[in-house]
């Protein structure tokens, strides 16, 4: 079966997000371009891969353009499902992979629902640097928003408490 092929070329809105408890949360981005909505699950470190790679490609864009005069422009509104959409379709991202169209003055973010097996991507999405930017700092808002991280092993506390190796298992660290 083909995998069915998804190209916005300028994202009319872009957000992450997460459902589910902390240690059980599945990760998104919810995409729209005109009425078409894509959700796209994704591992939290592939969401937050993502951001990192914005962050690093719009610093480079940006010391690139530092003698040009530029607009600002707002970051769009964060996406909600929209009843009224034509449709809103869904697939598991498995690789990220960020660009600049410097004439167009656009940062592209690809999604692969597959590794390796195709150069083609699923999704490919073009918006503006404030939406990106807008979207990176989600990102990092959303995934902090977890468990909290041990503050020696820097692995997830359970609810239940965490076991911790730097301390040979000695002791239990805990949050609530």
């Amino acid at each position: 079966m083909a995998t069915r092929r998804y190209r916005f070329e300028s994202i009319d809105s872009i957000s992450a997000g997460a459902t589910g408890t902390p240690g059980k949360r599945t990760f998104y981005l919810l995409a729209r371009d005109g009425r078409q909505q894509l959700r796209i699950q994704m591992e939290k470190q592939l969401l937050q891969a993502l951001s990192l790679g914005i962050q690093r490609l719009l610093l480079e864009a940006l010391q690139e353009e530092r003698q040009e005069a530029e607009t600002v422009v707002r970051a769009s509104p964060r996406v909600n499902p929209e009843p009224g959409a034509d449709r809103e379709e869904e697939f598991q991202a498995r690789e990220v992979a960020v660009g600049y169209d410097q004439s167009r003055r656009r940062v592209g973010i690809f999604l692969y629902e597959a590794e390796g097996t195709s150069r083609s991507p699923t999704f490919a999405g073009w918006g503006t640097k404030a939406q990106m930017e807008a979207l990176s700092k989600e990102i990092d808002e959303v995934c902090a928003a977890g468990r909290p991280l041990c503050f020696l092993c820097q692995q997830p506390i359970d609810p239940e408490g965490n076991v911790c190796p730097r301390s040979n298992g000695h002791g239990k660290v805990t949050w609530a």
